[in-house]
């Protein structure tokens, strides 16, 4: 196969919006492109979170579209796709809806190429790179009418940088949260994560309502408070959330 130059990686408008998602950074498909960007650097890559602001006139003008898919965007993540398809695009889905629900999406779906289930900071970046489905971890794909699942492999988080928040512009989700929380003492808040996957996931299969899946994984603290530290030096946060705090149980 051969290697594409272009990836936009989107996170589709839900149907339901909470004060939260308008101020929590993207930071799966955030983790996406800081990947891509430090092992394939040549490749021009833009991240667009319609859960803020809406998808400018360019969203589809890249070679690839990668779409992040939950429960509550998913009929539009179907609207996305197809226009991205239209636009002679490959399309690959990730999150948790699609790595849940990838052999169902790609049976009913013919306009999305691939599915890339669990982590996918190395998947997306091996597709890029022009690797065969058949060689990537972490994908389902369609082999004529066969649909097709690798092996999944959970992703050491401390062997990838931490979100590089330099593709958004953090002043948006400041001001959102200081739109919801005006009494607040604080003003320029952002999210990271300390962990991945959940330990009741792994012990019982998790629980029916969340999307929280896979093996579970710490970062080491070194690592953890040079991201804390980044942010507050280079963005002057004044509060941090963990994101993946309820992974414990």
């Amino acid at each position: 196969m051969t290697q594409f130059n272009s990836i936009n990686l989107i996170v589709p408008k839900s149907k339901h919006v909470s004060a939260s998602i308008l101020w929590h950074p993207p930071l799966g498909i955030l983790s996406l492109a800081t990947y891509i960007k430090e092992h394939t650097p040549e490749v021009k890559i833009g991240v667009f979170n319609e859960e803020v602001l809406p998808l400018p006139s360019n969203a589809f003008d890249a070679e690839i579209i990668g779409i992040n898919t939950q429960i509550s965007n998913y009929e539009r993540c179907l609207e996305l796709a197809k226009k991205a398809k239209e636009n002679n695009c490959l399309v690959v889905f990730g999150g948790a809806f699609a790595t849940c629900m990838a052999e169902k999406i790609l049976e009913n779906r013919d306009f999305v190429d691939a599915i890339v289930i669990g982590d996918g900071e190395i998947a997306f970046n091996e597709i890029i790179n022009g690797k065969l489905f058949s060689k990537i971890n972490n994908l389902v794909y369609r082999d004529g009418s066969k649909i097709l699942i690798n092996k999944q492999i959970p992703v050491d988080p401390n062997s990838i940088p931490f979100p590089d928040r330099s593709f958004i512009d953090l002043n948006v989700y400041f001001k959102n949260f200081r739109k919801f929380y005006p009494n607040s003492q604080f003003k320029r808040p952002t999210t990271f994560y300390s962990q991945k996957g959940c330990i009741w996931h792994e012990k019982t299969g998790g629980c029916i309502f969340c999307g929280r899946i896979g093996k579970y994984r710490t970062i080491k603290p070194k690592k953890f408070w040079k991201e804390i530290k980044y942010l507050e030096k280079t963005y002057k946060i004044d509060y941090a959330f963990d994101k993946q705090i309820l992974s414990l149980k």
